[in-house]
């Protein structure tokens, strides 16, 4: 084992300084401020419309969001540029440019 010289008071950082600085980082490159943000707004920015749909994911543009049933995905199809308009006028335009629709049905429902 190598011993490394003694640093000097000027070379110290606050921990705190050196996380922020990281998670920050990563949040920025992986979009996740903005899919946080996203998910804890979505009831607000969804409405009763959306009301049983889920975000699940948010990559390059694209919102895909889970819906229980066939006839939810049919109607909501057609709401998809009203939901990206509210996304834009909340979060900037961009953040979603597509919304795919994931029909995942519920355990024990048929």
């Amino acid at each position: 084992m190598t011993k490394q010289p003694p640093r000097g008071k000027s070379d110290l950082q606050p921990v705190g300084d050196l996380v922020d600085g990281v998670v920050s980082s990563l949040g920025q490159r992986a979009g996740l401020g903005q899919t946080a943000l996203l998910w804890a707004d979505w009831p607000d920015l969804a409405g009763r419309e959306w009301a049983k749909a889920t975000p699940i994911r948010l990559e390059k543009g694209t919102l895909s969001v889970a819906v229980p049933d066939g006839m939810t995905a049919t109607r909501l199809r057609y709401a998809t540029s009203e939901l990206i308009k509210r996304i834009d006028d909340r979060m900037g335009p961009g953040v979603v440019s597509k919304v795919r629709l994931q029909i995942r049905r519920q355990k024990g429902s048929r």
